[in-house]
């Protein structure tokens, strides 16, 4: 885990282990109307309202612009501290069968995410957070509310005890875990975003969709040769990388919103994305500019 920045990012005291340990005994049923989803789709109305988006793009054509991983992971581990995390673990999860089996990464890491440590603990066997960003394809949103109740349903296995300590000790009361297929069949690669904040409504759907933009960015691979691209489908992306709207990249090639919609969607297909500021990252990728 690489540490993105220190605890003057929190608006509030960070969460203490006796907070999580009362949390261990709270009913499955308490107040399940305050409990943050358990998962929340990624901002797809981005790709038809791109003026909320105008950021992604930006953040995605920086990252795009980082040649080696290693300057891509300081660049991402420096925007997670500026939109609000404080710590993360980055890196792929091996599968038998159905179940998940190991680790893999370059980066230092402790139980609080996942990774080798936290695979050791057999936490990976328990832990909500993770079999929900594994089973669904949209993001889970958490904090120690969450956890604790999905705790509690899942049978409140006491595995779990040390998972707690080591989110207090490491002061992550909050976060988002997602993950995202590889070109390996057995392996999927897994972003984990802590936070000092005990409540998730910090997240909004802006800090979410950037977060997400970031972690894709890390594991995007170069995408091609651009050539491959029709002349049509590459205006579209150097709009998209300008930060127009379908409407104005519609009215630079003399063309429909509905043509330019259609396009966008084929592109978006073909290279697996989910946000528009992910085709950006694409694009520069590129060299679409």
């Amino acid at each position: 885990m690489v540490r993105s920045g220190k605890a003057h990012a929190w608006v509030e005291s960070p969460p203490q282990a006796s907070r999580f340990k009362r949390a261990r005994s709270a009913r499955a049923t308490d107040a399940d109307a305050d409990l943050p989803p358990a998962s929340r789709e990624d901002g797809n109305a981005c790709l038809d309202s791109p003026g909320s988006c105008i950021a992604d793009t930006r953040l995605a054509l920086d990252l795009a612009g980082a040649g080696h991983p290693q300057e891509r992971l300081r660049m991402a581990s420096a925007m997670w501290n500026i939109i609000g995390f404080t710590s993360f673990a980055n890196g792929f999860v091996q599968f038998e069968g159905d179940a998940a089996a190991r680790w893999s990464s370059k980066w230092v890491d402790v139980p609080a995410h996942p990774g080798s440590a936290y695979f050791r603990a057999g936490y990976h066997l328990h832990d909500p957070r993770l079999r929900a960003a594994l089973r669904h394809n949209a993001p889970l949103v958490w904090d120690s509310r969450w956890l604790a109740q999905a705790w509690s349903r899942n049978g409140s296995p006491k595995e779990l005890h040390g998972l707690f300590d080591e989110l207090a000790r490491e002061q992550v009361g909050s976060g988002v875990m997602f993950a995202f297929t590889t070109g390996a069949r057995d392996v999927r690669a897994i972003v984990s975003l802590g936070a000092g904040r005990s409540r998730s409504d910090w997240i909004s759907d802006v800090v979410l969709a950037q977060a997400l933009t970031i972690g894709l960015s890390l594991h995007r691979a170069r995408p091609g040769d651009p050539a491959a691209l029709s002349d049509t489908e590459a205006r579209i992306l150097m709009g998209v990388v300008s930060g127009l709207g379908n409407r104005e990249i519609a009215l630079r090639l003399r063309t429909s919103e509905h043509r330019v919609d259609y396009h966008l969607r084929a592109l978006r297909r073909k290279y697996r994305a989910t946000t528009r500021a992910e085709l950006a990252f694409i694009a520069g990728s590129m060299g679409l500019r």
